[in-house]
């Protein structure tokens, strides 16, 4: 997997988040969210967690507060209907990913695509005929040709064996800009995570310790 991060200096405010609410089912209160942040979103299912990344991509508007977004940077959003609408597409990776951005040629594309591991013939069959799995790495390729300034990701683990799990926790280790991401995955979030948003009990609170601590209380809950 290969994202790339573009221009803007590692500590600029690209979110601010103002006392978000939808609805009864999340609030929040006030935090930034930076070009370098590394933020987790974690709770139960059901407990808001998609909700509140909805409202930060504009997706979905709060009915109570607001978020700040500062111009001039990119961001790129990855959710299951991303994933699921390309099995809807009869065209090849390569033929998508050629028409969502003008004057590439058709071997800097596959390149491209095979750094996400769609390789081979692969890249030539119908998306309609490819795996979930498969179509996450279409749709993770597709979204790095944006060249975002900030992923916002919704499960991307979904679909996605361990060797992939691995491999996109590196990318996003590597990637220069900043992370949010929704997600269960203990071994993504121990990788990729600097800081935690814990969506409990309708409210969505920066968690009072390190990434660490928060899996370990996890342990320590599965075990008792």
């Amino acid at each position: 997997f290969g994202f790339k991060g573009h221009g803007l200096a590692s500590e600029e405010t690209v979110f601010r988040v103002e006392n978000l609410a939808w609805r009864s089912v999340v609030s929040s209160g006030e935090f930034p969210i930076s070009s370098s942040s590394r933020l987790a979103i974690v709770g139960r299912n059901g407990s808001g967690k998609t909700t509140f990344l909805r409202m930060l991509t504009g997706d979905l508007a709060p009915t109570k507060g607001h978020v700040t977004r500062e111009k001039g940077f990119r961001m790129w959003a990855l959710n299951q209907l991303a994933v699921d609408e390309l099995a809807e597409d009869g065209r090849s990776p390569l033929e998508r990913l050629l028409a969502s951005k003008a004057g590439q040629r058709d071997t800097d594309v596959r390149q491209h695509l095979g750094r996400f591991g769609v390789q081979g013939n692969q890249a030539l069959r119908p998306l309609n005929t490819l795996s979930g799995g498969q179509r996450a790495r279409v749709a993770m390729a597709e979204g790095a040709l944006k060249e975002p300034h900030i992923l916002l990701l919704d499960e991307p683990t979904n679909h996605l064996d361990m060797e992939s799990v691995d491999a996109l926790a590196s990318a996003l280790q590597a990637f220069e800009g900043g992370v949010v991401l929704c997600t269960h995955d203990r071994h993504l979030i121990a990788s990729v995570a600097k800081e935690i948003l814990l969506v409990k009990d309708g409210r969505a609170d920066i968690f009072k310790g390190s990434p660490e601590d928060y899996l370990a209380q996890l342990e320590k809950k599965r075990k008792k």
